[in-house]
């Protein structure tokens, strides 16, 4: 892939610290909980992983496929609990910079 260098500070530390390892952190920290309110540490992240593959399968296109009605649901319910209305705000320009600033 060719990508300028502003497209490449979207990408990282944007993209991928800002947006993916924040949300893979929160994950981790969710595995934890569960596993502190009784489900196996092993079942809860195989289940997990599970999830993941098909549900980033479906979301990227990589395959053809649609969530349940039950699934789209939680997803309705659950992003406006877990994310701020201005989250994407984490890729206009002055917060990339601000974000280079502070990670270098």
């Amino acid at each position: 892939h060719r990508v300028t260098v502003e497209q490449m500070a979207i990408l990282e530390p944007g993209l991928s610290e800002t947006l993916c390892a924040s949300l893979l952190d929160v994950m981790g920290e969710a595995l934890d909980e569960v596993a502190r309110r009784g489900v196996p540490r092993d079942a809860a992240r195989d289940f997990l992983l599970g999830h993941m593959n098909v549900l980033g399968a479906v979301i990227f296109k990589e395959t053809d496929g649609v969530f349940s009605d039950a699934c789209n649901k939680a997803i309705r319910f659950g992003k406006p609990m877990l994310m701020r209305d201005d989250w994407k705000r984490i890729f206009e320009p002055d917060e990339i910079m601000a974000s280079i600033r502070r990670i270098t």
